[in-house]
């Protein structure tokens, strides 16, 4: 579960192709904290940039491959 501890006016709204997907952004720095999206069935989504997290090492983390265009 994504819970914001700040959300205001400095967090920006992109989308681009069909919109499907929410792209939040700092309107300050640029930054891309995260995602949302909502499937049809109505299951909300929200895809993390884990370089925004504080505490954690990306570099600790196992890496896979993923063909997303194909999914």
């Amino acid at each position: 579960k994504l819970t914001l501890v700040a959300w205001g006016d400095d967090l920006g709204r992109y989308t681009f192709g069909e919109a499907k997907i929410a792209h939040r952004f700092c309107r300050t720095c640029g930054i891309h904290p995260f995602a949302e999206d909502t499937s049809e069935s109505g299951e909300r989504s929200a895809y993390v940039n884990i370089n925004c997290l504080t505490g954690l090492d990306p570099s600790t983390l196992s890496i896979f491959d993923f063909d997303g265009r194909s999914a």
